[in-house]
């Protein structure tokens, strides 16, 4: 077991000195709340974790993956990188920026041997998704918002602003035990995907909200 922070450049060296086949950025964090009146710093430390940790974990260990002439980077991305929710703004900026890096790194290492792939998760019951709500408590004053509304997503991911604090609750939040099984399956090299997303049943509501943007008015 080896003490591991991705926003340390002293950590991110001692991994660099590993010899790894598979990398895995697994390391997240989440914030949620209006947008408008969520702390700057709180945004900066999501993509500092989220986004650029991992970047530089990657590029230390894609160059010795590029020199051994294989190796597989799997990023977790989220059904939050590929749709926009109300009050998760934070988390799926950084998802989505996730989605582009993972993308392009895709292109740019497959001739050279390296595999680059994501996985798609969507609300699963890992606690998670509620450790962001209660992450609310921080800063968010409901009697103080201006712009703060109850609002349920498309996917049936209810996001309730309350008095100090964020729920996500609805059905949306399945047992994890199949994404446990799909992240040993691409760990593993058992899937030739570069997206892998779960759960099965949400996709073809995924593609509808994405369609959706093309027609979207002010």
């Amino acid at each position: 077991m080896e003490n591991l922070d991705v926003t340390e450049a002293l950590h991110r060296r001692q991994a660099h000195a590993w010899d790894v086949d598979v990398l895995f950025n697994n390391a997240a964090v989440g914030e949620m709340g209006p947008l408008t009146e969520i702390p700057l710093e709180l945004v900066r430390q999501v993509f500092e974790v989220n986004v650029f940790g991992h970047l530089a974990l990657a590029q230390g260990f894609a160059r010795q993956m590029v020199e051994r002439g294989n190796g597989r980077i799997v990023w977790l991305s989220s059904i939050a990188g590929l749709t926009t929710n109300p009050y998760l703004g934070p988390y799926c900026a950084s998802k989505y920026a996730i989605e582009a890096i993972a993308q392009a790194m895709h292109d740019e290492l497959k001739p050279l041997g390296v595999q680059v792939c994501t996985i798609n998760p969507g609300p699963y019951q890992t606690g998670f998704n509620d450790r962001m709500g209660d992450a609310l408590r921080v800063w968010f004053d409901r009697e103080k918002s201006f712009s703060a509304e109850h609002f349920t997503t498309d996917l049936g991911v209810e996001v309730r602003l309350t008095d100090d604090y964020g729920e996500m609750t609805g059905e949306s939040q399945k047992d994890p035990e199949e994404i446990v099984e799909l992240f040993v399956k691409v760990a593993e090299g058992k899937s030739d995907l570069f997206r892998n997303f779960l759960p099965a049943d949400r996709v073809e509501e995924v593609k509808r909200q994405q369609a959706a943007i093309w027609d979207l008015r002010q």
